[in-house]
């Protein structure tokens, strides 16, 4: 059961999640891939909403160019390191989770190493690219993944089981060719996505399910549509 002390950090949850929902959340342990623009949106949701453990892992520093979109960037942060703010962040806004900063860019050793001790992992890396490997080494290590990219005004997020279907057909061209490039990345995409794959990693936690199996959310804020089409 909850203790007192956890309460009143949780109360606004409530009745939106029960108790028995909190409680799933506090045993949980995430893996959060990239600590930049979606990535820190998955962590401050998760962080508040009551994850117990939090692993997440960057090897990038934050520029000026950042400050656009992530959540974590400030002019004060500029030149230090995405994991290590990251876990400075979460340590001041929910003192009953556990962080740990990986100050690097993960690989497959450490998806096979980080799968075993938790729930699910959240793709939040730049890179066409990289997001393919990484959702193939997802499902190699039996180990679901949420995935989500921006382009624009508009993005798609999807989750992906160890035998279920996968978006990588959505990720076209290389690193640094990506849509993300050509048509930026604003906050507004950014901080919609980051929600949507948060929730998603929220629902299969506490209730066992993802909305988003075998299906991609299609989102046009320019348009103000979102569609769910099946893989």
């Amino acid at each position: 059961m909850l203790g007192h002390a956890f309460l009143g950090f949780f109360e606004r949850n409530f009745s939106a999640l029960s108790t028995q929902d909190q409680e799933k959340l506090l045993k949980s342990a995430v893996l959060v891939i990239g600590c930049g623009g979606l990535g820190g949106y998955v962590l401050e949701i998760l962080a508040r909403i009551g994850v117990g453990r939090l692993i997440f892992a960057d090897g990038d520093r934050f520029e000026q160019t950042n400050l656009n979109r992530q959540i974590l960037a400030t002019t004060e942060n500029l030149g230090k390191n995405k994991a290590k703010v990251a876990k400075h962040r979460i340590e001041k806004i929910a003192p009953y989770c556990k962080p740990m900063a990986l100050e690097y860019f993960i690989g497959p050793s450490d998806i096979s190493k980080y799968a075993r001790s938790v729930e699910l992992i959240v793709d939040a890396v730049d890179g066409v690219e990289t997001k393919v490997q990484l959702i193939k080494q997802c499902q190699g290590a039996m180990i679901p993944v949420v995935t989500g990219a921006v382009a624009g005004f508009e993005g798609f997020v999807s989750s992906v089981l160890p035998s279920g279907k996968s978006p990588i057909d959505f990720f076209c061209g290389r690193n640094g060719e990506g849509a993300e490039n050509l048509l930026g990345t604003p906050a507004p995409t950014v901080s919609m996505i980051g929600t949507l794959q948060a929730y998603e990693a929220i629902s299969y936690i506490c209730w066992g399910r993802f909305y988003l199996e075998n299906k991609v959310c299609y989102i046009s804020l320019r348009n103000f549509s979102f569609d769910i089409l099946k893989l």
